[in-house]
């Protein structure tokens, strides 16, 4: 067996619907309940529309020949602009069966290392107010909070940035 995250490589659509259920795994492992109004099918389609958008990256990690985790994000966007200084890390996903094992922390790893490689300044995500896990590990990286907050599907969000 590899190690954990070792296997990193560019996504594709046709990794949609395995990223999918990564994505619904986390999810519902996070909140210990099903996800209202989610369907495999949508978060498939949200998938690959937001692979094919302009300036889109993603990388999953493989394990055992299967993908337990992903990150994926685009150029950030201001007031209709591309904010050329600044990538928008909109998802980072990792299987629950394999939390806990370096992966997440190889896939933002990844991301800082790609961006700051192309001049990228900064990478921003939004995390759940609560989800203790997800923000302990952002700021082991050294990611800040910007101060901004919004509600997200009835759940409070902060913003955090990192710098390159």
């Amino acid at each position: 067996m590899n190690h954990p995250g070792d296997d990193l490589r560019p996504a594709t659509v046709a990794d949609a619907l395995s990223m999918a259920v990564v994505m619904e795994r986390a999810s519902t492992h996070r909140k210990s309940r099903l996800v209202p109004n989610r369907s495999i099918d949508s978060d498939i389609d949200y998938l690959v529309e937001r692979l094919g958008r302009p300036g889109a990256w993603c990388r999953v990690a493989i394990m055992n020949g299967e993908i337990v985790g992903f990150v994926a994000g685009n150029p950030l966007m201001r007031d209709g602009q591309h904010d050329s200084d600044t990538q928008d890390l909109g998802l980072i996903m990792v299987a629950p069966d394999w939390q806990g094992y370096g992966i997440g922390r190889k896939l933002l790893e990844w991301a800082a290392g790609y961006h700051g490689a192309r001049k990228v300044k900064f990478l921003e995500l939004w995390t759940q107010e609560d989800n203790t896990r997800a923000r302990r590990l952002y700021e082991s990286l050294g990611s800040t909070l910007t101060g901004e907050t919004k509600m997200r599907q009835d759940e409070s969000m902060v913003r955090y940035r990192l710098s390159l």
